[in-house]
């Protein structure tokens, strides 16, 4: 920093500075604050405004230049007028100044009547809190603060108002304004290590017995006599533990951080657009729709062969991993880790009688569940059960996660389980909008019709052999109750069908395209289509009425009409922006289009009156089509933010119009004849 002040103040490539002329005064060696951005962006090829604003704001907090009316140390982007500080003040002299001086220093500006150097409200109250603590001393203080403004006195005008500034602008680094950054402010942990350099450090491979504390915060003693024997061999042994750890080199572990990040980069949405994108900045909840359902995606499956972490993190992996260990009938070991797990994050008065069950389930003699722990891990957990807490098992559970980790993991990896899952989850997602259509209800096949269904008993009849005869009786009683109630209900269920279906429409009229059933035919439509005249080329002719022609359209085509909406990724592009692919629904289905020809009967040629000529009967009227399309039912408008590096500002919108539900409709097309 003093580098660049010292590049600042060069006479040809720095900072003019100026004297500025007021009202009634001279403001002399100033500049503004804008100067000093410009000169940062200039000379350090600072291209972001914040940069440079943000970097002269900390040189200002450590009171290299201050502005010369305000007590807060910030650099501002406009005309507000600033100050070099002279070097005599810098940081780099490492000033402690003593609250005697801060005392002299306030003292010596009450005596100036100016009102540049008045004192602030906190400046004041400091005083007075000075005043009390020196109340003994403030004699001399008010001396030595009466004898600094006589010398001050006999300076020049200019120089002494710099003189001024200068100093209020290193108290104002040293004393700040309550609410400003303190640069000067020691942490107290480095403080402490400075004022006691012999302090000691916890050795994460100490050794149990070794000699000195292994508190962080503790500070040993001076030794007053020299170490035994005993104490001798154990620092020898300590020492070459120290020799014999085990050191990687610096290119496996550049190797192993460089694999993990290869591993992890299809994971990571800093690197990589997430898929689907994230709910939180956009109006997609693809994401938690996905996360939430209990089918896990290829991405989740994938992560499992990472390591056992990704399995025992994720709950359709836990899921799946205790299915492979208990169709192995080694399921004991997880339900144990899982089971401490959960004792973690138990209310801590329920945490004893939980210790308890766990002990008696997994470790116990004779326990249903036992588990397999070394001498060590188990003599330890018996002891810490006789004191419970959340991390009475702690060792037990590490013991156990290694097991699983060396034996279990490997073989769930290895299984046809895991594999099938896989593939299945690769297979569906190439497939996945084949499969949609495949399991739609319109076009699922029926059961076929096998002998053995055929042969199978009803389940009623196979009750009524094995029962008694008064069972056989309450049975027949129960039964005929239940038809009793049913039957007049069915009855009117039956009338309304017969009854929905003979009402009249009106003439070539077209049903409703929002469908909620199939079209039933009935069985005047039957026979009508059955009797329908044929021509000799084959090609049905026309029916006697639109209304028949309509039966046989619906028959024939609106028996299942459906209309959905499936996700499909877009891929938003711009010149001079990175692309961005987004999720968005587009319609398909099966809305069918149907021929309906319009013929009124012709009448009879009527008699010409005096004066007028024959008319003949009206004319065939001509056919008309109506199509149904699966057509978008709700739109709605989402705005996508596009990178763009090169561009000023870096980010441009783009609109897009987002499927939300679709539906059949119907469209005349008649005008087209």
């Amino acid at each position: 920093m003093e580098d660049l002040i010292a590049r600042m103040q060069d006479e040809k490539n720095g900072i003019p500075i100026r004297t500025v002329k007021s009202f009634l005064s001279k403001i002399p060696s100033v500049f503004s604050g804008s100067h000093i951005v410009q000169w940062l962006m200039k000379n350090l090829n600072i291209e972001d405004q914040v940069e440079a604003l943000h970097l002269g704001t900390l040189m200002a907090a450590h009171g290299y230049f201050f502005p010369i009316s305000d007590h807060v140390l910030v650099l501002k982007d406009d005309g507000t007028f600033y100050r070099f500080q002279t070097p005599y003040f810098w940081p780099s002299n490492c000033w402690e100044p003593e609250n005697t001086d801060y005392a002299v220093y306030l003292c010596k500006r009450t005596m100036q009547n100016k009102a540049r150097l008045e004192l602030a409200d906190y400046e004041a109250e400091s005083l007075a809190r000075l005043q009390r603590a020196f109340a003994r001393k403030w004699e001399f203080i008010f001396m030595q603060a009466e004898a600094q403004a006589k010398v001050d006195k006999k300076r020049d005008k200019v120089e002494r108002k710099i003189l001024d500034s200068q100093e209020r602008a290193f108290w104002d680094v040293h004393r700040p304004v309550p609410g400003c950054v303190n640069t000067t402010e020691v942490d107290i942990k480095k403080s402490s290590r400075m004022k006691n350099p012999h302090k000691t450090r916890k050795s994460v491979y100490g050794l149990q017995n070794d000699i000195r504390s292994h508190s962080p915060t503790h500070t040993p003693a001076p030794e007053a006599k020299q170490p035994t024997t005993e104490e001798l061999h154990e620092q020898i042994k300590f020492w070459q533990a120290q020799l014999d750890r085990h050191r990687l080199k610096m290119s496996k572990v550049a190797e192993g951080l460089l694999g993990y990040t290869e591993q992890h980069v299809d994971y990571d949405p800093f690197l990589l657009t997430p898929d689907p994108s994230n709910p939180w900045i956009s109006d997609d909840t693809t994401f938690w729709e996905l996360e939430a359902s209990k089918e896990p995606t290829q991405s989740r499956v994938k992560r499992w062969g990472f390591g056992i972490d990704e399995v025992l993190k994720d709950p359709a992996g836990r899921e799946q991993f205790l299915k492979f260990l208990e169709s192995e009938f080694s399921s004991e070991n997880l339900s144990f880790w899982l089971a401490v797990q959960e004792l973690k994050r138990r209310p801590v008065k329920e945490v004893p009688c939980r210790v308890q069950e766990i002990w008696q389930e997994f470790l116990a003699p004779g326990a249903p569940s036992a588990i397999n722990l070394d001498s060590k891990s188990y003599d330890k957990t018996t002891q810490n059960v006789k004191d419970p807490g959340r991390y009475s098992f702690e060792d037990a559970q590490e013991h156990i996660y290694k097991l699983m980790k060396s034996d279990s993991y490997s073989r769930f990896i290895r299984s046809s389980v895991y594999q099938e899952l896989l593939q299945a989850k690769k297979k569906l997602s190439n497939d996945k909008k084949r499969a949609s259509v495949r399991n739609h209800p319109a076009v699922t096949p029926r059961k076929e019709f096998t002998h053995r269904t055929a042969k199978s008993p009803h389940p009623a009849l196979t009750a009524l052999r094995r029962c008694s005869l008064s069972d056989c009786l309450r049975l027949c009683g129960v039964s005929w109750m239940f038809w009793k109630l049913a039957f007049p209900a069915i009855l009117i269920w039956a009338l309304c069908i017969s009854i929905e279906t003979k009402k009249p429409r009106p003439r070539g009229s077209i049903s409703s395209p929002y469908k909620l059933r199939g079209n039933e035919l009935s069985s005047l439509a039957s026979s009508a289509l059955s009797s329908s005249p044929r021509r000799q080329d084959g090609t049905r002719e026309l029916l006697s009425s639109s209304r028949e022609t309509l039966v046989v359209s619906e028959r024939k085509y609106l028996r299942s009409d459906w209309c959905r909406t499936q996700p499909l990724q877009q891929t938003l592009s711009l010149e001079g922006c990175v692309s961005r692919t987004v999720f968005n629904r587009f319609c398909y289905g099966q809305c069918n289009s149907f021929y309906i020809p319009r013929q009124l009967t012709s009448h009879p040629q009527t008699p010409p009156r005096q004066g007028r000529k024959p008319t003949s009967g009206p004319k065939h009227d001509a056919p008309f089509q109506s199509c149904g399309f699966c057509r978008p039912h709700r739109i709605t408008t989402v705005i996508v933010r596009l990178h763009c590096p090169g561009l000023r500002p870096p980010y441009r919108h783009r609109k897009v119009q987002r499927i939300k539900q679709c539906r059949c409709v119907a469209v005349s097309v008649s005008d087209s004849y």
